[in-house]
């Protein structure tokens, strides 16, 4: 069994700014490459941190209830 997706939150420096970073891989993403999320605020961070989490529950519950289903 794979290991759960934490969607980290990385600090970074950019162009003098601080800057929050979630990566999203490319399986989660709704272009289907991977993307960066860029936040100035980590508690911005964090929430959006907690709603990816959120969703991807949801998608791994929905896919198991199909498969139990049938």
């Amino acid at each position: 069994m794979s290991k759960p997706l934490r969607f980290t939150i990385f600090k970074m420096q950019r162009r003098g700014k601080i800057l929050y970073r979630i990566r999203i891989p490319a399986r989660f993403a709704a272009s289907g490459e991977k993307t960066d999320l860029y936040y100035k605020t980590r508690a911005e961070a964090e929430e959006e941190q907690a709603l990816l989490r959120e969703k991807l529950r949801c998608r791994i519950l929905a896919k198991r209830a199909s498969i139990l289903c049938f």
